[in-house]
This record gives C-alpha cells, sequence and structure tokens, in this order.
C-alpha cells in the first residue's frame, strides 16, 4: 500500500451531483480509483483501511483531494462547474496541515474553498465532539469558506452535535429509481 501511494496510482473519477429541481449539475463527488489490475477485488472503503493501517492514509486523502481540486480549476478555466465533493476521512480530519493543505491546493488551482464540499460519514459526523484537534480543524476549514456534507447518511444515527452544521446529506447506496448509481443530494433548505 505504501508503494501504491508513494507512486501515485490513484486517482479520482466523478460522479455529477445534480440539483433535482432544476436538473442541473451544481458539483462532482471525487470517488477514489486505481487501475483495474492493481487492488483487484478491494472497494475503496477497503483500500482506505488499508492506507491508513498502513500510515498513508493522510497522504491519500491528500493525493484525492488535491488531484480534485486541480481538476475543478482546470473546470473553471473552460467555463464550468468548478464546485468538487471529497470524501474526508476520520484520521485526516484529525490531521492539522488539513485547511492549510486544502487552501494551498485551491490557490494553486485557482479556485475558492467555497467551491469545494468535504463529505464525512456519519460516523465521523458523530465522533467530532469527541476530539478538540477535530473542533480545531473544522472551525478552521468553515473559516476559508468550506463546505460540509454527511455522507451515507441514514446509515448510523446522527446525534446533534451542532459543530458541523452540513449543507448537504449524501446517500451514495441508495437505489433511486432510473440512477441506481448515482448519490442522492439534499440540499439545504430543501
Amino acid at each position: 500500500m505504501v508503494d501504491a501511494v508513494s507512486d501515485r496510482i490513484f486517482h479520482p473519477h466523478y460522479q455529477p451531483v445534480v440539483d433535482l429541481r432544476s436538473g442541473r449539475t451544481t458539483c462532482f463527488e471525487a470517488l477514489l480509483r486505481w487501475p483495474a489490475d492493481q487492488l483487484v477485488g478491494l472497494r475503496p472503503d477497503e483500500v482506505v483501511a488499508l492506507a491508513e493501517e498502513a500510515s498513508v492514509g493522510t497522504a491519500l486523502g491528500e493525493l484525492v483531494l488535491s488531484a480534485a481540486i486541480a481538476d475543478a480549476g482546470t473546470w473553471q478555466a473552460r467555463g464550468l462547474t468548478a464546485s468538487v465533493a471529497v470524501n474526508v476521512s476520520a484520521h485526516q480530519l484529525a490531521t492539522a496541515p488539513l485547511a492549510s493543505t486544502l487552501a494551498a491546493a485551491c490557490a494553486a488551482a485557482g479556485i475558492s474553498p467555497t467551491n469545494v464540499t468535504l463529505e464525512l460519514t456519519e460516523s465521523t459526523f458523530i465522533s467530532l465532539t469527541d476530539d478538540p484537534m477535530d473542533e480545531h480543524n473544522v472551525a478552521a476549514l468553515r473559516e476559508l469558506g468550506v463546505r460540509f456534507a454527511i455522507d451515507d447518511f441514514g446509515h448510523g444515527q446522527v446525534v446533534g452535535s451542532g459543530q458541523v452544521p452540513a449543507g448537504s446529506l449524501a446517500d451514495a447506496r441508495m437505489a433511486a429509481a432510473n440512477c441506481p448509481e448515482e448519490a442522492v443530494i439534499i440540499e439545504e433548505g430543501s
């Protein structure tokens, strides 16, 4: 796993996030992918767990986050939607440089951090009250204008901490008629 991360075999693929009222694509969610002949049979969540066990989870997360932000900058330069959503693990959220890493990637790509949504699993959202470093990092990210979404909502139990007022809820596993592989997003205020 260490070699796979250092060799940068991982890259994001994107699925559109669509406003159900207008039908307009509002964002692209970055999904972790790798060459078909490597890490055969592993799901993305298993790859992330293996990366964290090998102490390269943060490096993997930063690689995907930076690549997604760079791609958003390219889209913006072409006049396209420049908003991107990226999954963040509890471990990655707990690392001190996440806000500065994100800010530097946005500056290099020429996009505003307000164009970035960090997706947290429901269990990560619940655990935010447990660690002061998480609270500090969330505050720093919110100060940049980064948005938060709760991913896989409904698969756990959100206990209202009020610490991350998530702007959206997502359930990538929800089977919706006519779009079984797309995320269903419920925007704040809907």
